[in-house]
């Protein structure tokens, strides 16, 4: 039905030709609904993406070797040709303060983490940790990290695991939580992507992420830092108006009908007794038509084409009076 509508839009506006008024909105939103919005990214690539969330570290160093002969294999970069990579060594990277903008809730800090080994018999272990804090509004980190990762139960736990989207270490800020690596390759629970939810209202976070392990085969790989929230976009909105006579009467009872854009069906409305109509929870960004039809009363200009950017007033119709025998 949606794609019939579509195609019915474009056959009017072919068949109407100039006749239509063609009418584009392009008022500020009045009302909000929500989005996902990168807000800040780091992917330690070479070239930085515009809203790049700069960082400084001590220990560890960004790499492009993927570990084609580790295991598990090609785990140390996630996504294009760099990571931050730390082997035997005690690294602290510190991101910015980031200003989290106007209206946006939900938001949270990403960050993905892979445990490899350059030989079989090498992996994260009890000694070997990762930790992730973060600051709210300008203030300090938190004594205890929100998120620790501890590489195995043992120190000869060996634990390895790849990269992958499921959010097993997920915590609200100010409440801390830790995981454990399971022994051997991709056991037990995968702690590759670390969630920390950011309260509604938070003006700015930084992010500080410390890692050490202690042996040549160890690696710790950190890859795709993200900030990311749901930020404001436009509402659903109305079209309203009013049909008349040429003197400014109102004409009641006359049918308008709305079809196109994202809707399934066609909608329908009556004029009221002064001539007012109204359609409401429409998306916006969408093409609808308006078609106004009576038994009693003829119309030039029968048809509207709106492209919806906010509440629309004002598609308004005149009509004129039939007289007997005129059809």
């Amino acid at each position: 039905m949606r794609e019939l509508n579509r195609h019915i839009l474009f056959d009017f506006v072919r068949k109407i030709g100039i006749a239509t008024l063609l009418v584009f909105c392009f008022a500020a939103f009045s009302a909000n609904t929500y989005s996902q919005t990168v807000i800040a990214f780091q992917g330690f690539e070479s070239t930085p993406p515009a809203n790049n969330w700069a960082f400084s570290n001590t220990g560890g160093a960004v790499s492009t070797n993927a570990g084609a002969a580790d295991t598990p294999a090609n785990q140390r970069i996630r996504t294009g040709a760099a990571s931050f990579q730390v082997n035997n060594a005690s690294a602290t990277l510190n991101f910015a303060n980031v200003t989290i903008p106007t209206g946006f809730s939900g938001v949270q800090v990403i960050v993905h983490l892979s445990s490899t080994s350059a030989t079989t018999g090498n992996g994260a272990d009890s000694t070997d940790t990762v930790s992730v804090s973060v600051a709210l509004n300008g203030g300090a980190f938190p004594a205890t990290p929100d998120i620790t990762i501890i590489g195995g139960p043992t120190t000869s736990s060996n634990s390895r695991w790849s990269y992958n989207d499921t959010a097993n270490d997920v915590t609200t800020a100010g409440t801390p939580i830790t995981g454990t690596g399971t022994a051997g390759t991709n056991n037990g629970t995968i702690h590759s992507t670390l969630v920390i939810n950011i309260p509604n209202g938070t003006t700015s976070v930084a992010l500080q992420i410390n890692a050490i392990n202690n042996s040549t085969g160890e690696f710790w790989n950190i890859d795709d830092v993200t900030l990311q929230g749901f930020g404001p976009t436009a509402a659903p909105a109305s079209i309203s108006g009013q049909v008349t006579m040429a003197g400014g009467r109102g004409i009641q009872k006359v049918r308008v009908m709305i079809s196109g854009g994202d809707l399934e069906e066609p909608l329908y409305a009556l004029t009221n007794v002064f001539g007012y109509y109204k359609f409401e929870n429409l998306t916006v960004g969408e093409t609808y038509i308006l078609e106004v039809t009576s038994r009693r009363y003829s119309f030039a200009n029968p048809t509207l084409v709106v492209n919806l950017q906010d509440n629309l007033s004002g598609t308004n119709f005149i009509g004129e009076l039939i007289q007997d025998g005129a059809k």
